[in-house]
């Protein structure tokens, strides 16, 4: 199913994609057609590896993250309040304040993450 952190996260990897072709091109001032293909190829291919196998290392790439206590749902593009947060990932809760670890499980009060 496709879903708004789909779209959001597949595009966002597209657009790495087509960077590291583009970039070279620019620098180099030419332009060959087979290039600009496989960059193409790359840029449509890359994300649904990369999330597929980021699914299956158990990280909710393409579905919403929901707070394990009270199933709000939390936002697209979080905002880190702490320093781990911001390094590691994780959500703070605003309805009921439960700390949550990048996949979306709640963190014990001692946990560093």
């Amino acid at each position: 199913m496709v879903t708004k952190h789909y779209v959001v996260t597949y595009a966002f990897l597209s657009f790495l994609a087509l960077l590291g072709g583009i970039v070279p091109m620019a620098i180099s001032g030419r332009i060959y057609l087979s290039v600009v293909i496989v960059v193409l190829l790359v840029a449509a291919l890359m994300p649904a590896l990369l999330i597929w196998l980021l699914r299956k290392m158990g990280y909710p790439i393409g579905r919403p993250v929901t707070c394990p206590r009270c199933a709000v749902e939390m936002p697209l593009f979080r905002k880190p309040r702490t320093m781990n947060q911001a390094l590691w990932g994780g959500y703070r809760c605003a309805n009921c304040g439960t700390d949550m670890d990048a996949r979306g499980r709640q963190l014990e009060a001692g946990t560093p993450r």
